[in-house]
This record gives C-alpha cells, sequence and structure tokens, in this order.
C-alpha cells in the first residue's frame, strides 16, 4: 500500500520533516511529525537489527506527471538535506 502526504505549504519554499521509525515489526513514515503510513509484512522483521545504509533519492516516477509521463517534462532539480540523524533505541 502506498501514502499520499498533502501540505498547504510549498514543499520547495519550506524545510520540512521526514521521518521513519522502525521497530521490530513495522516501518512507520511520518511527514513534519504526523504518521502518514505503516508497514509491517513482507521482510521487515527480518531485516529488523541488521545493518542497514540510508539512501537519499531525488527520484522522478509514479504519479508525478498525473500518469502521464513524458521526459521533457523532466526539469533540473535539487535536494537539499540539513542532516540525518540515526537513533538507536535499547
Amino acid at each position: 500500500a502506498s501514502a499520499t502526504v498533502t501540505s498547504g505549504l510549498s514543499l520547495q519554499s519550506y524545510c520540512h520533516i521526514y521521518e521513519l521509525q522502525w521497530e521490530q515489526n513495522t516501518l512507520s513514515t511520518f511527514f513534519d511529525g504526523i504518521l502518514v503510513n505503516t508497514k509491517s509484512a513482507g521482510t521487515i522483521p527480518s531485516m529488523f537489527g541488521k545493518k542497514q545504509r540510508i539512501t537519499l533519492n531525488l527520484a522522478v516516477g509514479g504519479d508525478f506527471f498525473g500518469g502521464n509521463f513524458r521526459k521533457s517534462q523532466i526539469v533540473p532539480g535539487t535536494l537539499w538535506v540539513d542532516w540525518v540523524k540515526v537513533f538507536i533505541k535499547k
């Protein structure tokens, strides 16, 4: 299942906080402190506690262009990241 986030603020003009909380059986996604989506199936339980990598990606695809994707609509973009924090709960 996927989730769509809408915001009354510009995603380009304001800084936002994207958060992922990984517990033993769930992955919960937050946007500016608001729960957007929770996943609890598949490989999530079997991957918990193993070494992982963080990838930050400015990808274009999906329904970004209203399902009518044309390469000519892609314009250069920049992803500014102020910081990335990883916390471990013991």
